[in-house]
């Protein structure tokens, strides 16, 4: 059975997903209290679509000009914060910030990738952290998609010898990169 923060971090990507890929949305504000959790970690639904943007077939916002990127200054991409070229990818970045409020429970940060505490975390944590570092990439190109990471989260509790110390697997390390 996976951490309760991977169940988190799967839904998440999920719901991510869908929006992406389905919708053809930009949540635009994604943060921790925009997460709604069942129960004790039954789901975790995404909330507050208030100000979600078109996307285009590629992902980048469908009326760049037309409309503003509005989002949480402190849980917002680099490219937001400057007035750069939105995509789908700048949800990512705030998803790579989610997971490090779920490890650090912290939120202190803004438009930048945030150091980790001096505290040691065990190797269960390895594989969010990749995953983590590969969201907050300042380049978005080089940030997964939501899709990427639900399969590589899948990928993590299909594999029962992959659970734990999978920090030193490059095969997750492959997953995070493929197609960027």
């Amino acid at each position: 059975m996976s951490p309760p923060y991977v169940k988190v971090a799967r839904d998440v990507a999920c719901g991510l997903q869908y929006l992406h890929e389905e919708k053809k949305l930009l949540h635009g504000d994604l943060k921790s209290g925009n997460i709604l959790i069942q129960g004790d970690f039954k789901a975790a639904k995404l909330c507050d679509f208030g100000v979600s943007l078109k996307l285009d077939e590629k992902g980048a916002l469908r009326e760049p000009d037309a409309q503003c990127y509005i989002g949480t200054e402190c849980w917002s991409a680099p490219e937001a914060l400057v007035g750069g070229v939105v995509t789908h990818k700048a949800d990512m970045f705030s998803f790579g910030l989610i997971l490090w409020n779920i490890i650090v429970i912290s939120c202190d940060f803004l438009g930048s990738r945030p150091s980790l505490p001096d505290t040691p975390l065990t190797e269960d944590y390895l594989p969010v952290l990749e995953i983590f570092y590969a969201c907050t990439e300042a380049e978005p190109a080089k940030r997964p998609s939501a899709g990427q990471i639900v399969h590589i989260l899948d990928s993590m509790t299909d594999d029962k010898e992959n659970t734990k110390g999978v920090g030193g697997n490059s095969k997750f390390l492959e997953m995070l990169h493929e197609d960027l």
